[in-house]
């Protein structure tokens, strides 16, 4: 049943609590409608007080706990009176005094809380309207303004609870109320991220506008007005004590409004998990650290509200989720299988869908040992640290490895689904160093960045070495991370005593061993090493130049410096993804350095770098091959230079790549096959993708096309075709000035003829003499060109097969 009350009536009875469920106090905001509605609302209240009219504010919904209802209340307190003035009277017939406040025994036994459930914006609102005119009129006595609490935000109680120490002296009427407010010597400014705070302000100022001319006096007789129990803005209060589920009721009575952000149910549910469960928290103050000095970490990233709330369900998610998967042993247990699809679940992918609170209970995932973890990693990134972290992680090359568009701090704490694996496993392999070294950053001094330069440089080169594609090896990769952590602070002396590493690919282990002998038995400059490794392609990886930098198992620094920038003036971003495919035409000057891949297919070596099975499968294979890479080293030539001295000098097969880009970058991904007939007879189709059952060309038809074009101004053109049952050629147009769209067409087949078609149907040898009666110009050029081939390519030294084994080698690499 529903009561009329006013506000002061309101506040004497209950201690009014906007619950953790509700939103921030929208009418403060600045937004256009927002705006319309706060002045108006604010003008109509202002008006009932100053013209003593009447304004009803229809119903307002919450629930009574804790307490007595106002009728078993009101009979107690009658009972109370009659028994008092009783003992009273008796004690007077004794000659003994007896005094009581029968008005401090009606608020301490009234009901002991409201919860708000509706009705919050215009509660919030008028809670500012008497609070202003109290505190105006010196009449802040009259009510007991602590009775109205937020439950919100930390800061948001605070707040009022500032309010409520104002006296008259505090606000000026020739100053707006939020000047004077932020100025008071008790004001946070921290509590200006709060968006109820600052919507109070605004809401205040607004109030301000109709009673700032106002003299002490009158401010005086509106409160006493606005106080009276009759007073002119009412409301009526419905009691839903009957309904026992209030969260979903006011999700379905606010649907007008921004449900409770996820972040902060989650707090709310934290808070209470650690009492309920006697959790101890290793740091002080923990809750007050939550509201304020760690929830500075993402106000200060200037994002807003509801970006700054995400934000920090990511972090706990994130970390929960690393905690979860650091604890698993074994893939073999029930419990693994089952944990890691809790881990699935938590995974920072699935943001959008909603995770009970109950699932971490009954799972624990957030139990002492990871609450504790979460809170020290907030500990160490307060005050700006994060900004440190960003800045160590930029000197250490970490922006190669994940986006450099993006700090590190901004992946730290994003929910986006683009980061691989490995990423997320480097996220934790920082964090790991960041908790344990138990020190905040902005405290860090030189030895500090030391220790962690070479913990960053050492986690980051095993887990971008290593293949984390799939679940269970980022599983592997974070429990073994979690092993290396235990050596944080002495991770190149754990490498150099020979510690064992678990999971990372062991070829990898094995050069950050050599790279710690080096550091700290050859006093070799770890800056030196960090410099080229941080190049784009390597990732990290350079054991082929710190070995080719040995020299008689001297390492020469100086040597070793020379190979890599030799490297670097090649291995450029321009060059690798040049469509003129000038690294790999540089390359196959040399020799042949292509790959082996099955099916007889070879690669010229792709350029793709988004992981390390793809750097493993095409470039990096080539790095270990001696022979190619010698000649490299020697080399002193620029590139530009190398292709033009050494393309017009082969006389095989690689010379119609080298001296044809687009016969390279016509295999999109850098793929040839390759079939022989004989040992001395290759047969080579240029693959536009991966197998032979989508278009793909045929190496003498394609450059033969190119030849024609190029020299003579014939209008040519390769034709492709999608199964390896038929046959690529070459259409050639333009040589008949008479019949200008006459045609005819050549083609080079797998048993090693040479034909020629005028209708692409029927094809004739082209020593058949018709097409050199017909054309004998064109005969005469085709003819040329397929004697090139036959001495370049139908030769004795043309089969790869001889070499197969050596290759298949390196592509198992």
């Amino acid at each position: 049943m529903a009561t009329s009350y006013t506000f002061p009536k309101l506040i004497r009875n209950f201690r009014i609590e906007i619950p953790v469920i509700q939103r921030d106090y929208a009418q403060g905001r600045t937004g256009v409608k927002a705006t319309e509605i706060r002045e108006r609302f604010v003008a109509d209240l202002a008006s009932a007080i100053t013209s003593n009219t009447r304004i009803h504010l229809d119903f307002i919904y919450g629930r009574v706990r804790g307490g007595e209802k106002d009728e078993s209340r009101n009979k107690n307190v009658r009972a109370m009176k009659l028994l008092l003035s009783s003992v009273k009277q008796y004690a007077s017939s004794l000659a003994l005094g007896l005094e009581y406040d029968l008005d401090e025994l009606d608020k301490n036994i009234r009901a002991d809380r409201l919860i708000l459930l509706d009705g919050q914006q215009r509660m919030t609102t008028l809670y500012l309207l008497y609070r202003y005119l109290a505190v105006r009129g010196n009449q802040s006595h009259l009510i007991d303004f602590s009775n109205f609490t937020y439950k919100t935000r930390k800061s948001s109680n605070l707040f009022c609870t500032h309010l409520d120490q104002l006296n008259v002296n505090d606000l000026n009427p020739k100053t707006q109320p939020s000047v004077s407010i932020i100025n008071h010597k008790e004001f946070f400014d921290n509590w200006l991220h709060d968006p109820t705070v600052s919507g109070m302000l605004i809401v205040l100022d607004e109030i301000h506008k109709h009673f700032k001319d106002a003299n002490p006096q009158d401010i005086k007789t509106y409160f006493q007005l606005a106080n009276e129990e009759n007073g002119p803005i009412t409301f009526d209060f419905f009691d839903l004590d009957s309904i026992n589920a209030e969260d979903e009721l006011y999700v379905k009575m606010n649907a007008r409004g921004r449900q409770l952000d996820k972040f902060e149910n989650f707090k709310s549910w934290l808070i209470d998990h650690i009492k309920k469960e006697s959790i101890i928290i290793a740091i002080a103050n923990w809750d007050d650290h939550m509201d304020i000095s760690w929830a500075d970490i993402f106000w200060q990233k200037k994002l807003s509200p509801e970006s700054v709330d995400a934000a920090q369900w990511n972090f706990f998610i994130r970390l929960a989720q690393y905690d979860l998967l650091r604890t698993l042993k074994t893939e073999t247990t029930p419990v693994y299988r089952e944990r890691r699809t809790l881990s699935n679940v938590l995974d920072i992918d699935t943001r959008d869908n909603i995770i009970p609170f109950s699932f971490f209970s009954t799972h624990q995932i957030f139990n002492t040992e990871s609450i504790n973890y979460v809170f020290k990693a907030l500990r160490q990134l307060r005050g700006k640290g994060w900004e440190i972290l960003d800045a160590l992680l930029r000197i250490n090359g970490a922006h190669t490895f994940i986006d450099p568009n993006l700090s590190f701090s901004s992946v730290l704490f994003s929910g986006k689904k683009l980061y691989s694996y490995s990423d997320r496993a480097f996220l934790y392999g920082i964090l790991c160093f960041v908790v344990k070294y138990n020190k905040p950053l902005n405290a860090y001094e030189q030895e500090d960045k030391q220790a962690f330069c070479s913990w960053q440089r050492v986690i980051q080169n095993l887990i971008y070495n290593s293949r984390i594609d799939e679940l269970p090896e980022y599983v592997s990769a974070i429990v073994s991370i979690d092993r290396l952590s235990k050596h944080y602070a002495a991770i190149l002396q754990n490498l150099n005593n020979g510690s064992d590493v678990a999971y990372f690919a062991q070829g990898q282990v094995a050069e950050e061993r050599l790279k710690a002998s080096l550091i700290l038995n050859y006093k070799i400059d770890e800056d030196v090493l960090l410099r080229y490794e941080q190049h784009f392609y390597l990732y990290g990886q350079i054991g082929f130049l710190l070995k080719r930098a040995t020299v008689d198992r001297n390492f020469e620094q100086e040597y070793f410096v020379q190979l890599a920038e030799r490297f670097q003036s090649y291995f450029t971003e321009t060059n690798m993804d040049d469509p003129y495919r000038r690294l790999q035409r540089a390359f196959i000057c040399y020799e042949d350095y292509l790959i082996s891949k099955s099916s007889g297919r070879f690669s010229f070596c792709s350029n793709k770098r988004g992981n390390s099975r793809e750097r493993d499968e095409n470039w990096r294979a080539v790095f270990d091959k001696i022979n190619v890479m010698n000649k490299f080293f020697e080399d002193s030539r620029k590139i530009d230079d190398l292709i033009k001295e050494e393309k017009t000098g082969l006389k095989d097969w690689r010379w119609y790549f080298a001296n044809h880009a687009s016969s390279i970058s016509t295999c999109r991904q850098s793929l040839i096959s390759w079939q022989e007939v004989s040992h001395d007879s290759p047969y080579i189709r240029l693959l536009t993708q991966s197998k032979l059952n989508h278009y793909h060309y045929e190496l003498f038809s394609f450059t033969l096309s190119l030849n024609l074009t190029e020299t003579y101004g014939y209008s040519c053109a390769p034709v492709p075709v999608k199964s390896s049952g038929e046959t690529p050629y070459c259409k050639i147009g333009g040589f008949d000035l008479e019949q200008p769209t006459k045609n005819v067409y050549i083609r080079h087949t797998e048993d090693r003829f040479f034909q020629y078609s005028n209708n692409e149907h029927e094809w004739f040898d082209i020593t058949n003499g018709q097409l050199q009666t017909v054309y004998p110009e064109l005969f005469e050029r085709i003819q040329n060109q397929i004697q090139k081939w036959k001495e370049f390519v139908h030769k004795k030294g043309s089969s790869k097969l001889l070499s197969l084994d050596i290759l298949d080698d390196a592509d198992s690499h």
